[in-house]
C-alpha cells in the first residue's frame, strides 16, 4: 500500500510495448502521478531517434502508461527474478 505521508515509493511503469521483454521504467516518487510524469519523460526521451530526427514510436508510447506500486521505498526491497 503506497504511503502518503511525504515518503517515497517504488513504482514499475509499463506502456504495453514489448521487445525482448516489456518496455518499462522503474521510478521512485512521492505518488503515482509523479511516477507517471517521470516515466512519461523517460519513455518520450527513449522514443526519439536523434539519428532520424523523429520519434520511433507514436505518442501513446509515452502517454498510455500503467503505474504499478511495488514498495514503500523507505524499507528494504528486492524484486522477483524477471527473465523477460
Amino acid at each position: 500500500m503506497p504511503r502518503k505521508d511525504g515518503s517515497v515509493n517504488l513504482y514499475y511503469v509499463v506502456n504495453g510495448y514489448m521487445g525482448n521483454g516489456p518496455h518499462f521504467v522503474t521510478v521512485i516518487a512521492k505518488n503515482e502521478a509523479a511516477a507517471k510524469t517521470a516515466a512519461s519523460e523517460m519513455f518520450k526521451k527513449h522514443a526519439f531517434s536523434s539519428y532520424r530526427g523523429q520519434y520511433r514510436y507514436p505518442e501513446e508510447y509515452w502517454t498510455n502508461l500503467e503505474v504499478i506500486f511495488l514498495s514503500d521505498a523507505s524499507v528494504p526491497f528486492a524484486s522477483e527474478v524477471d527473465e523477460g
